[in-house]
Formats: structure tokens, C-alpha cells, sequence
């Protein structure tokens, strides 16, 4: 219609109050490894690489960036509501392709991390939560 309404995704208004200093936070009480998982419709669609990278570093000193990342990181495999598809032998498939990439992607983020630190995978997407949920369980249960 005729409204033209700005808008403004959560991460870049997060990135703001917490680069401005208005939100403290303590680093030290997340002393543990935080990789980023970058959501397709995050930075290919929306194109936001940056923010939720500086917000990752102010809080979390360890910080690991997953290779490739941005634009280029691996699809977890739950983009478009991929994560909740089930007909058509999809789910098998998820798990077996996209996953699998993801599963390796995340493990050579953490390979310098001594095995009993717990970890941390950011995923500011719903479906990509569900999705890497899904790929732990099921990679760590059957290849732990």
C-alpha cells in the first residue's frame, strides 16, 4: 500500500543498544567456546553478516568463527521451514546431506576446545535452533 513503514531486524537494533553501552554485560561469566551459525535468510536475504558478530565478541571472548561463515557458511538444512518437513523421505535426506555438512562445520569450529568444555552454537533463527538441535542429537548419539 502507501505506508512505508521502516523497519529494522532485531540483531541491528541489538547491536546498537549493546555497541552503545546502555546493557552491561559481564564476558566473564561466558567463558566458554560460542561459535555463529549463520541463517540463510539472515545474511543471503537480508544481508546481515556484521552485527550479530560484534554482539558475539563484546560478550563471549570465545568467540570462533565457523569456516566458511557470512555469506558463505553451510545451510543447517531447516531454512523455509525445511526443519519441520517430513514427506517424501525429506527428513532422511535433511539429516544425511545438509546436516552432515553442518555437523562437520561446527565440529572443526570447536577442534582446538579440549572435548569436555561445553560449547555453545549461536543460531539466531528458529528454525536453524531446531534444526542443529536435531543434527547433535542425532550425529552425537549415533557417531559419539
Amino acid at each position: 500500500g502507501d505506508l512505508n513503514i521502516p523497519r529494522e531486524s532485531a540483531l541491528v537494533l541489538l547491536d546498537e543498544i549493546v555497541g552503545s553501552g546502555k546493557l552491561k554485560f559481564d564476558p566473564s561469566r561466558n567463558d566458554f567456546p560460542v561459535t555463529l551459525h549463520d541463517p540463510c535468510n539472515v545474511v543471503r536475504a537480508m544481508g546481515i553478516v556484521e552485527p550479530q558478530r560484534r554482539i558475539l565478541r563484546k560478550i563471549a571472548p570465545k568467540f570462533r568463527e565457523m569456516t566458511p561463515h557470512g555469506v558463505d557458511n553451510y545451510c543447517c538444512g531447516g531454512g523455509s521451514g525445511f526443519a519441520i518437513m517430513s514427506g517424501y523421505n525429506f527428513a532422511e535426506w535433511r539429516t544425511l546431506v545438509s546436516s552432515r555438512k553442518k555437523f562437520l562445520q561446527i565440529l572443526d569450529a570447536f577442534k582446538n576446545e579440549p572435548l569436555e568444555i561445553p560449547k555453545y552454537v549461536c543460531a539466531p533463527c528458529s528454525n536453524c535452533k531446531g534444526s542443529i538441535r536435531d543434527i547433535l542429537e542425532y550425529y552425537i548419539r549415533f557417531e559419539g
